[in-house]
């Protein structure tokens, strides 16, 4: 029954006797479209509201916030920001924060962008409103080191980016010897993901309203018991699992793989790379690592020797930009490049150029094919745009 139900802790919430109550997260937008969101999650039912800032221009964000205050006030609705390392500097940190706190936030997640602890350090200290860390905890990082150094208020967990739930365990001990209040945040997991995180979650009996409402933000998650309703996420005890490849001529694909050598499946028209995926002990150790058919776009097969020696100049002129990043970003790779720059998603505010190292991305694709069980002859649909983060991890996982 545990296994089938998914059931991994024995709690009110894992045998759908009660809800976890999530905080209502609104995503940047126009400040009208935020002023929207409000409304509905409140209209649902939420009593703690999380908005993202440092993406709009601060007097937007100020003028926003004070329409809301206006209509809904402290003692009815709590108000947690969240600023993903927008600021740049100590001053420019501490101006906000100055003018934010006039709203009556109970934290500011991460203002300073992650790694600058002693700038972090001293707006911990200044700050007229409490500071959480979140983006700082992610890598490696000693707890006890950290948290001695920056001294935040508080802390917003995601096991999916810390290392798990025994590593979440690890912040919990050190916060409370430190007096540091925590959170629990989910962060884009499927179901299977989600339904961990809120057991476990559950199994603290914390009390507090977490972060755990991002399920919705997927058109084709695994179908699940878990329900959103309002601001408390439950577990259905009448509703089952459904774990099926998911496929439908409307949609496309999703989560489906196909085996090599077979011939790689077609999609007519749509110009996305179909990518093989040599995962397993032959792991990034030059083109004799990887199949002759490595690479196909636009109904072109490229092998690793033809991508090693690709020149731009001789790329076919109709080639969609995506199909041509993905040529070159191959091509890039199979040479050694050493850092490559990348664009975030733009999920928690305007996208952004970041810097990762080919031994970052190696470790971070080597984990996911692990955990996924992925294998030598494996093969791969690319339909992200290469040009973001989440596209060039689907093509470095084939490496």
């Amino acid at each position: 029954e545990t296994g089938g139900r998914q059931r991994l802790f024995d709690t009110p919430f894992a045998r759908g006797e009660a809800s976890l109550p999530t905080h209502g997260l609104v995503w940047m937008d126009t400040p009208d479209a935020m002023l929207a969101q409000f409304k509905a999650k409140i209209a649902a039912g939420c009593r703690i509201i999380k908005m993202k800032v440092g993406a709009l221009p601060l007097e937007q964000e100020l003028a926003l916030l004070a329409e809301f205050r206006r209509r809904w006030q402290r003692d009815y609705v709590e108000l947690r920001l969240d600023a993903n390392g927008a600021w740049r500097s100590v001053d420019q940190a501490m101006a906000a924060l100055e003018q934010l706190a006039a709203f009556g936030p109970s934290f500011v997640e991460q203002p300073l962008p992650a790694g600058r602890w002693t700038d972090t350090a001293a707006v911990c200290a200044r700050s007229p409103v409490p500071i959480a860390l979140d983006e700082d905890l992610i890598g490696a990082v000693d707890p006890a080191q950290l948290l001695d150094a920056i001294r935040p208020q508080h802390l917003v967990l995601k096991p999916s980016l810390l290392g798990g739930l025994a590593a979440c365990e690890t912040w919990i001990v050190e916060a409370a010897k430190r007096g540091i209040q925590w959170w629990i945040n989910s962060l884009l997991e499927s179901n299977v993901g989600l339904n961990a995180i809120a057991q476990w979650t559950s199994a603290r009996d914390t009390g507090r309203v977490h972060g755990l409402g991002t399920g919705r933000l997927f058109t084709n998650n695994i179908p699940s018991p878990l329900r959103l309703d309002g601001c408390g996420l439950r577990l259905d005890p009448d509703s089952a699992w459904i774990f099926k490849t998911l496929w439908s001529e409307e949609g496309g694909w999703s989560a489906r793989t196909f085996p090599h050598p077979n011939p790689l499946p077609k999609r007519e028209g749509t110009g996305h790379s179909l990518l093989p995926l040599p995962l397993g002990e032959g792991w990034g150790e030059g083109e004799s690592a990887l199949p002759a058919n490595f690479l196909t776009v636009d109904e072109t097969t490229y092998q690793p020797a033809d991508l090693v020696h690709l020149d731009p100049a001789n790329l076919p002129t109709n080639l969609s930009e995506n199909a041509r990043a993905t040529l070159l970003f191959c091509r890039d790779w199979l040479r050694g490049r050493d850092e490559f720059l990348i664009t975030t998603s733009g999920s928690t505010g305007a996208p952004k150029d970041i810097t990762l190292t080919r031994e970052q991305m190696m470790a971070s694709a080597q984990a996911t094919g692990a955990a996924l069980g992925l294998r030598n002859g494996m093969a791969a649909l690319v339909c992200l745009p290469v040009r973001y983060i989440a596209g060039q991890m689907m093509l470095v996982r084939g490496f």
